[in-house]
């Protein structure tokens, strides 16, 4: 209910924030399908191989032990953390008592105690993002090494490096990059205004997985793989309409699985 309230204040109906729920039991990790939030380690599409390997929420995440930080999220003010758009934190203890936590950040309590501890933490990014500078990595390299970049810039987005660009990418000249808004959510399908000022890559921080599709204006473009584990597509300078939309039984979805089953090329 705190959380709920908090959230709604800021966001009204449209809250949907996303909360991370460690040692209060298993059945405490359900709270998020019920109450309609987002658990980083609970029982969601979040928690895929990739996910798991970077975030180590832990395989009973309501044993305290069981939840690592790595040192691809070592402290729940990371960058990871910031661009999972994390923003609160229930626990059953102090969060300068958890295990393995290096650092306690700058979360600031809501409630403490005597049975539960609820943290607000800062700086989480917007759900979707509009960047106009674009970075290359190797994202399979830093899921396999366990590496996350310490900090990405407001403006920018890493792209895997196997992905194939479609447009030239500058740098603003300390201008803002304009706007992007999710204007429908459901589980499986994502609608999103953008008004960009130059050519860049809507970045929804929501799960790359196979089997989503986007389009832009109602053309089918690429999903890209931004940030390392989220979703993105490239969009014009200009006003766009954006979909994604997961369709793993579509014939170009099935066509695609049945090549990287038989090791073939596109």
């Amino acid at each position: 209910d705190l959380i709920k309230r908090d959230a709604a204040r800021r966001d009204g109906d449209k809250a949907r924030p996303r909360i991370e729920v460690v040692g209060l039991g298993g059945p405490w990790q359900n709270a998020a399908m019920v109450l309609g939030f987002e658990s980083t380690n609970g029982y969601n599409p979040l928690r895929i191989g990739p996910y798991d390997r970077l975030v180590s929420p832990g395989e009973s995440p309501w044993i305290v032990t069981h939840r690592l930080f790595p040192k691809s999220f070592p402290s729940y003010d990371c960058s990871l953390a910031r661009l999972l758009g994390l923003e609160y934190v229930v626990l059953d203890r102090p969060i300068d008592q958890m295990p393995h936590l290096a650092r306690k950040g700058s979360a600031e309590v809501l409630a403490s105690g005597p049975k539960n501890w609820v943290y607000r933490l800062p700086n989480a990014a917007p759900r979707v993002t509009l960047n106009p500078r674009v970075l290359l990595a190797d994202a399979e390299a830093l899921i396999e090494d366990g590496q996350f970049p310490a900090e990405i810039g407001p403006a920018d987005v890493l792209i895997d490096a196997d992905e194939e660009l479609t447009q030239k990418y500058a740098a603003l000249a300390g201008g803002d990059a304009g706007t992007a808004e999710i204007t429908s959510w459901r589980p499986d399908r994502v609608e999103i205004a953008v008004n960009a000022r130059a050519p860049s890559i809507v970045t929804l921080h929501d799960l790359w997985y196979p089997g989503w599709e986007a389009e832009v204006d109602g053309v089918t473009r690429p999903v890209l793989r931004a940030d390392v584990l989220f979703r993105g597509v490239e969009v014009p300078a200009g006003a766009h309409r954006i979909v994604f939309s997961y369709r793993p039984l579509s014939i170009e979805n099935l066509l695609a699985a049945a090549r990287d089953a038989l090791g073939l090329e596109d």
